[in-house]
């Protein structure tokens, strides 16, 4: 009886290391800080400082629903190593957090934005429509 509890214990900690192993190194401030534009002249700053600057961003590509155009200034920091459902959806990224404000939201606003490697390429990315694939992506200017 114990042999088969022993090799589902393997089994369940072998999944694990492979799913943790995957994940990939995590960016670090200097990967991820630059001036990233976006969708219709939308830019986004991220200093090495953490300072957070937006400006003419559709708040939709930010937060779902809404379509004011931000601009303001706040915070930025690096989030957590991507889970589980990252890597099975087959994109590999990075929580990096917000705290924003700006017009139309005086009291502030926190969000995430999703630093991922796609072709070589850095990309800052929102999730417009997670079901369906569609995002607002940034990209950062050379």
């Amino acid at each position: 009886m114990t042999q088969p509890i022993f090799r589902r214990v393997f089994a369940l900690a072998a999944l694990t290391a492979l799913l943790t192993g995957c994940a990939g190194k995590s960016p670090d401030t200097a990967q991820v800080a630059g001036t990233w534009d976006g969708p219709a002249g939308a830019t986004i700053i991220l200093s090495a400082d953490h300072h957070l600057t937006v400006k003419n961003v559709p708040a939709r590509d930010l937060i779902a629903g809404d379509n004011t155009v931000l601009s303001g200034e706040g915070t930025w920091a690096l989030g957590q190593a991507p889970g589980q459902y990252a890597f099975l959806k087959g994109v590999q990224w990075w929580d990096v957090k917000l705290a924003l404000t700006a017009n139309g939201y005086p009291k502030g606003l926190t969000t995430d934005l999703h630093y991922a490697m796609e072709d070589g390429r850095p990309v800052l990315f929102s999730w417009i429509d997670e079901d369906s694939g569609d995002r607002a992506d940034f990209h950062r200017q050379p």
